[in-house]
């Protein structure tokens, strides 16, 4: 058994005022205990071009998935597949804020730069 402990350190506002998950004023500490061992990260970049994020074949179930967008201009749109992308987030470039939520081992993930290319770390942990 694994666990997952997110710390964080994120530009709040134009003045330069930040928020530091180590600080008393943190809101909460966000942990997941892995029961299945399985994670995985990936990095891949993407074009305006709706793809799908490629995960090693052995990364399947249900699990938490952290996507940062590592490119200081342009927008990463997210999503999971049906026929075509169906848009669930966005994250923006140069904010490097991550993404995190659990999606299902049944899911696609896909994505595509909102102009230009991005390059993408997605992390996947298996829960």
């Amino acid at each position: 058994m694994a666990e997952l402990f997110l710390d964080w350190r994120v530009r709040a506002d134009a003045t330069g005022a930040e928020f530091d998950s180590n600080k008393a004023d943190a809101i909460e500490e966000l942990s997941w205990t892995q029961v299945t061992p399985g994670y995985a990260t990936v990095y891949q970049t993407f074009s305006t071009t709706e793809a799908d994020v490629t995960f090693p074949s052995d990364i399947t179930g249900n699990g938490l998935v952290i996507i940062i967008n590592l490119d200081a201009t342009n927008d990463f749109n997210w999503g999971v597949k049906d026929t075509t992308m169906k848009q669930a987030g966005v994250c923006s470039g140069g904010n490097y804020i991550p993404a995190i939520f659990e999606m299902l081992g049944t899911a696609t993930l896909r994505g595509a730069a909102s102009a230009g290319s991005v390059n993408v770390m997605i992390h996947r942990f298996m829960v």
